[in-house]
């Protein structure tokens, strides 16, 4: 069984990440922003270390997931 990382709650809270896609190891936030940027930055993670980074989506304040 894989452990997930949790995504701090303090990245939710802030309007920079919002709208955005964000590579995360642990509490660090590595990259943000288009989904090609994520990607990238997750690929050359991916590369360089053995620990998988977390890739998420901060939605807008008013998004709504169904």
């Amino acid at each position: 069984m894989r452990k997930t990382t949790p995504v701090p709650e303090k990245i939710f809270k802030d309007p920079q990440y919002r709208g955005k896609h964000v590579v995360l190891i642990g509490d660090k936030v590595l990259g943000a922003g288009s989904w090609a940027k994520a990607s990238k930055v997750f690929d050359g993670w991916l590369k360089k270390s053995k620990v998988p980074p977390t890739l998420t989506y901060i939605p807008k304040e008013d998004a709504m997931i169904l």
